[in-house]
């Protein structure tokens, strides 16, 4: 789940499974560059974009390694549909 610093666009925490700081672009003018501090400024924030970020929870697991599983959701249940049952292991509200 994204992270309360990645929803403000700073990616400097973020690293990969090989514990590498993850590369954020910016293409400009034909040309791939790198943001500052690896920080998307706000005034490039897409509306539309930060408020699909609302429907992911934040991560509730802060132990492991980085790049680790950072959510755990603990319940399970049914949902029906086109006369299939599937079970799942989240909710949503």
């Amino acid at each position: 789940m994204p992270t309360a610093l990645e929803r403000k666009g700073d990616f400097s925490q973020t690293v990969t499974t090989g514990n590498n700081p993850v590369q954020i672009p910016v293409y400009r003018s034909g040309t791939k560059n790198q943001y500052p501090g690896n920080v998307i400024p706000a005034s490039e924030f897409n509306a539309f974009g930060q408020k699909i970020l609302n429907f992911f929870p934040l991560p509730n697991l802060t132990t492991g390694p980085p790049a680790a599983v950072n959510t755990i959701f603990s319940t399970r249940t049914r949902l029906k549909r086109a006369g299939m049952s599937i079970r799942t292991g989240w909710t949503s509200n």
